[in-house]
């Protein structure tokens, strides 16, 4: 058996112009040190992504959801 591992260092996502300080604001609570990178619309997360339920948390700010 053959286990492998899938390891995530960034994550990005277009959102809307009006959420991005709310997103922003949301993520840095999560994790102040994840490198948040806003081009445009697009806003890019960074860094230790290692734990699930965190990953999970910035998906669901991301993806438009509230969590919590």
């Amino acid at each position: 058996m053959v286990m492998r591992t899938l390891e995530i260092r960034k994550i990005r996502f277009l959102i809307p112009h009006d959420r991005i300080d709310y997103v922003v604001s949301r993520i840095r609570e999560i994790n102040k040190a994840l490198e948040i990178t806003v081009e445009g619309d697009e806003v890019q997360v960074a860094g230790d992504l290692h734990n699930t339920k965190m990953r999970k948390n910035i998906l669901k700010l991301l993806w438009g959801e509230s969590y919590g």
